[in-house]
């Protein structure tokens, strides 16, 4: 007996409903449903009329911590005069921001997963019903594309990028999900990623306010010509003698060739980036538009908004290829390492933010003026005693950040398997 096409297509749906990981106790369980969000949502439209909250309950949505405390996130409370007309949240509630960002044009939803408070008018705030987890939904929205494409159809741009879009309406697009309980197992899987990720955030900032707080120990202070911390074996040594840098730096003004191809990066405070070419999308340079950095030389962006400069070393066991407005110099009498970290890090060099502005708000710093600056400085051998000091616990920073990257995309491959993707949704 024949299956009519109308079947096999509704079989092929089904099976398409399942996702390729399923927690044991529901393997056989029923397939994912596709449902209206307004099934599993209803819109809550409580006012603070009450001002039982105040500006500093205001919430803030953001994309990485989700509802948050604006004060707390911010710095400070952005509210209006009065936040008679705010919309109350409470824990376990999902708001919608309609505001465009760079990976969510269409803005984003997220559970307010601490204490409850308030949000602006311009926030729509649901509660989901018997049948809803919160933090399902949650982790559904987390994902970009499946974000972007359920609000896309939904939300229109107005002149001024700003969304048009009916609080109501955003619950009329369609989504996947299981029964309740299997809604908890599958939230309570990603929860547990989401606390280690934010464990092992916590170390990572321990160890940059422990690099700071030891930098500034083993530097010299502007004026001064001794560290406040110093390795026993120079204690006995005197004090730090001052230099002018104009010797020790060698400007480098190599362009690429044609017959040569390099790889892009970019300098910034992050370090040394690899980059796609902006313009036409390369990710070699063959010409001569970039310049040349030789393995161990440095390089720096010579702009910034707030005058603080990062000084790069090209430690990627290669040439490469940067902007041909970065400057680029070898180092010969210093440490690169130690010279690294009195440039990026030394109290000594606060005047940086003084040097030569030319338009607008930007501060630049040409090769030609960082080399009249002087610096008092220690011997070589103490010099390279600090450079490996401070550059032991760049290792542990960097070894965090690539921890917490591959959790990252850990919980991305395993959010593909546990989640069946709708076709106009599929990444």
């Amino acid at each position: 007996m024949h299956m009519s096409n109308k079947s096999i297509e509704r079989n092929e749906k089904k099976r398409s409903l399942v996702p390729r990981i399923r927690f044991p106790k529901f393997q056989n369980a029923d397939a994912w449903q596709v449902e209206k969000l307004s099934g599993f949502l209803v819109e809550i439209k409580q006012r603070n009329r009450d001002l039982r909250y105040t500006a500093q309950d205001v919430l803030s949505v953001s994309g990485e911590l989700g509802c948050v405390n604006q004060i707390e996130h911010l710095g400070r409370s952005y509210a209006g005069v009065s936040v008679k007309d705010y919309r109350v949240v409470e824990t376990g509630d999902l708001v919608y921001t309609k505001s465009p960002l760079k990976r969510n044009p269409f803005g984003i939803i997220k559970e307010n997963k601490g204490k409850a408070g308030i949000v602006s008018t311009l926030y729509a705030v649901y509660r989901p019903n018997d049948d809803a987890h919160a933090s399902y939904f949650d982790h559904y929205f987390s994902r970009d594309h499946c974000l972007n494409a359920y609000l896309q159809p939904l939300v229109k741009k107005g002149a001024k990028n700003d969304m048009k879009v009916n609080n109501a309406v955003v619950l009329s697009g369609s989504v996947v999900a299981p029964k309740l309980d299997e809604q908890h197992r599958v939230a309570d899987c990603l929860t547990t990623f989401d606390e280690r990720i934010a464990a092992e955030a916590g170390k990572l900032r321990s160890l940059k306010v422990h690099k700071k707080a030891l930098t500034q120990q083993l530097l010299p202070a502007d004026g001064e010509s001794l560290p406040n911390l110093r390795f026993p074996q120079f204690l006995g040594l005197g004090e730090w003698k001052p230099a002018d840098l104009d010797p020790f730096l060698k400007e480098y003004s190599e362009r690429v060739s044609a017959s040569t191809e390099l790889p892009i990066y970019s300098s910034s405070r992050t370090g040394l980036q690899r980059q796609k070419d902006y313009y036409d999308n390369r990710e070699v340079a063959n010409d001569g538009q970039y310049g040349v950095v030789p393995e161990g030389y440095f390089v720096y962006r010579h702009m910034s908004d707030d005058g603080a400069f990062k000084f790069n070393i090209n430690n990627t066991g290669q040439r490469i290829a940067v902007s041909k407005e970065y400057p680029v110099f070898s180092v010969d009498g210093l440490h690169p390492g130690f010279l690294k970290y009195l440039l990026n890090d030394g109290k000594q060099f606060s005047k940086f933010a003084l040097a030569q502005k030319k338009g607008g708000t930007r501060t630049r710093l040409y090769l030609n003026v960082l080399r009249t600056f002087s610096a008092v400085l220690p011997s070589f051998e103490e010099q390279r005693r600090i450079g490996e000091c401070i550059s032991s616990i760049d290792d542990l920073i960097t070894a965090q950040e690539q921890k917490i990257d591959l959790l990252k995309r850990h919980k991305r491959g395993l959010m593909q398997e546990l989640f069946p993707v709708l076709e106009d949704q599929s990444a």
